[in-house]
């Protein structure tokens, strides 16, 4: 199978986004213990693992179809189901979840983000030179 090559650049944000997430996600869950231990605001702090969650499962499926070369189409698809999945998880299914609308723009926000991202990388992340 052909496996297209990443630039160093594109490794290294990467991993930049994946830390960042992690970071967040540790602040968040730290806010359990301490109350006054918050990501920027107490409103963001509520919803950021959402964020997080639909930032990092997009980026990281949209990466790895890209790497196996597929259009970027199959990443809008990708980015389509898992914003329909958030509105529903956070909409329709109130015996699984609090229905929570904030939440859901959180996590569309986070998928968004990651199409934005993957676009740039399908564009300029890879190394086409033939090898």
């Amino acid at each position: 199978m052909d496996i297209r090559k990443s630039k160093n650049i594109t490794t290294i944000t990467l991993v930049m986004v994946f830390t960042v997430c992690f970071i967040l996600g540790i602040i968040r869950w730290i806010n359990i213990f301490n109350e006054n231990v918050f990501v920027i605001t107490k409103e963001i702090n509520s919803h950021i693992t959402n964020f997080t969650i639909s930032l990092m499962l997009c980026t990281l499926i949209g990466y790895l179809l890209l790497c196996y070369r597929k259009k970027y189409l199959t990443i809008i698809i990708i980015g389509l189901i898992l914003i329909s999945t958030n509105l529903i998880y956070e909409t329709i299914l109130p015996f699984i979840n609090t229905i929570d609308l904030i939440d859901a723009v959180y996590g569309i926000l986070g998928v968004i983000i990651s199409l934005i991202y993957l676009l740039f990388i399908d564009k300029k992340g890879f190394d086409n030179s033939e090898t």
